[in-house]
């Protein structure tokens, strides 16, 4: 039966009322709503910056948390009482780092505090002290990140075996630590200095940095390297002298120009020409560390071309091996023992080789036995040596674990779970409704895969009084969680809040500050 007449008409106005009211509904609840995008990063292993270093891996996510794993009997982790660890763990206090350079036994990063103190450039390190290379003023060792206020305010640091040097705000280079060859290119040859001092002729315009077991190099304003440092088999890009004196003050190395990258292994250097893409190599060449073809032993303390590089757009170089970036993909030379050129082989080569499936890569990073690499997604993936889980993917089988092909950093170790609040926000007056903003990581662990919360719930109390509300956690992408959910606040409730956040009955961080009454509308 069809309705006419004034039940149509009756029916009709109600439902159009009904859709009013809920539009209305909808529209308010999106105004009070409180909601946050969270990025957990780790849950798919967004990283910002890798570092490879002796057996220690580091890397810093783009919220400005760090990460490190590998061996830690040094303190190289950064946390009090971890010898080592096959997956990245937290490095303690560290919230906002910039970059990170892990080194033999110790790591650094460059800070980013801006308004809270007022300076940006403070530089955290940790780990073996005892030449002075965490520049703190002492030299003893730390377990955990010691944080110093920079001279002049840097926004690059790189490390050694037992030296470290930063790059000012300026372009200036300031170094510490050990000083026995000249490492430090102040003019002198001290045994070891515990502070941060500026690098003479290197006072502004540097734009890269690279040190390697006893030498350093720098990219000056013109793009011309400048290496300073102990000079056997020409690793500095000058002639060894008779006795072998080092070259205590950054000196130009012949024949290179244009210049943009520079890469330092232990007893070797190589340089990125702008220009072209293509890689010059100088220094040791034992295990075919120079990757030109030439006999392996040989030294040379002329630049040479490694073949078939064009194109490159970042280099590496640690230990004796060199890997560059071309392409988005990755080619190694050099040694290859315990899979290090991430070929499927452990032979040493020469020549440059690819290493096995890797596309799109941004960054590459060489440590001593191992290296890694970073797509320009954010993804980590490292090979070679595995011995303290410094390749990250959990997988340490016997005393000579290795990868020999590059696999994922996996299965991140989250410790309680974290919820970094961004602010507490005005809340209309008379409503007691309130947004909340936040910013941070909620995630939970599966198995082997990090997934978003289903529910959670949002404890607010202001003066004495207190409201709990549910909230709800929605998968945003494939990296993130959406929180969202409201509040009602006791009346007068303008003043001190605490606000705590769980999931699950796991709480995650208590954050206090003020929520201030406004006029509604």
């Amino acid at each position: 039966m069809t309705e006419t007449g004034p039940a149509r008409t009756f029916g009709t106005r109600l439902a159009f009322c009904l859709m009013v009211v809920r539009l209305r509904v909808s529209l308010f609840l999106s105004v009070i709503a409180a909601f946050a995008v969270i990025s957990p990063g780790v849950r798919a292993a967004q990283f910002a910056d890798l570092s490879a270093g002796g057996r220690t891996t580091c890397g810093t996510t783009a919220e400005g948390l760090l990460y490190c794993w590998g061996d830690g009997r040094e303190g190289q982790l950064g946390r009090i009482g971890a010898n080592s660890a096959r997956h990245p763990v937290r490095v303690v206090g560290i919230y906002d780092a910039q970059q990170v350079a892990a080194g033999t036994n110790f790591g650094c990063t460059v800070l980013n505090r801006g308004s809270q103190i007022n300076v940006q450039g403070i530089y955290a390190c940790w780990g073996d002290g005892l030449s002075g290379q965490l520049g703190t003023g002492t030299f003893d060792r730390a377990q955990y990140p010691q944080q110093v206020r920079t001279p002049d305010g840097f926004t690059r640091i790189e490390v050694g075996s037992t030296s470290t040097c930063g790059i000012g705000a300026g372009g200036g280079v300031w170094c510490w630590g050990d000083d026995r060859v000249g490492q430090l290119g102040d003019g002198s040859a001290q045994p070891k200095l515990a502070a941060p001092i500026p690098v003479p002729g290197l006072s502004s315009g540097v734009t890269d940095l690279a040190l390697g077991e006893l030498h350093a190099c720098a990219v000056r304003a013109d793009k011309v390297p400048v290496c300073w440092g102990f000079v056997a088999e020409g690793r500095t890009g000058q002639p060894p002298t008779p006795d072998v004196a080092p070259i205590v003050y950054p000196t130009a190395v012949p024949g290179l120009s244009d210049i943009v990258d520079v890469a330092a292994g232990s007893v070797h250097t190589c340089a990125l020409r702008g220009t072209d893409g293509t890689v010059w190599c100088f220094g040791q060449n034992v295990r075919g560390q120079l990757g030109s073809g030439v006999p392996v032993g040989a030294f040379s303390a002329t630049p040479i071309q490694v073949p078939g590089i064009t194109g490159a757009t970042a280099i590496a170089a640690g230990g004796q091996s060199t890997c560059a970036v071309a392409g988005g993909r990755v080619w190694c030379w050099g040694d290859g023992q315990e899979g290090k050129l991430g070929n499927g082989s452990r032979a040493d080569s020469n020549v440059p080789v690819a290493a096995a499936g890797l596309t799109d890569v941004a960054k590459i990073t060489v440590g001593t036995n191992h290296a890694c690499a970073l797509t320009s997604k954010g993804a980590p993936f490292c090979w070679g040596a595995n011995r303290y889980g410094q390749v990250g993917n959990g997988d340490v089988t016997g005393v000579n674990a290795r990868e020999e092909t590059p696999v994922r950093v996996t299965d991140y170790d989250l410790g309680r779970l974290t919820f970094i609040p961004r602010a507490l926000q005005s809340f209309p007056t008379g409503t007691g409704g309130g947004v909340i903003e936040a910013r941070g990581f909620i995630i939970r662990k599966t198995s082997s895969r990090y997934s978003c919360p289903k529910r959670g719930t949002i404890r607010i109390s202001a003066k004495g009084k207190a409201a709990v509300r549910k909230v709800t956690f929605t998968r945003r992408s494939s990296t993130a969680c959406r929180l969202s959910g409201s509040f009602l606040l006791p009346s007068k409730s303008d003043g001190a809040t605490a606000v705590r956040y769980s999931v699950r009955g796991t709480h995650l961080r208590t954050a206090s500050g003020r929520l201030r009454a406004q006029k509604a509308g």
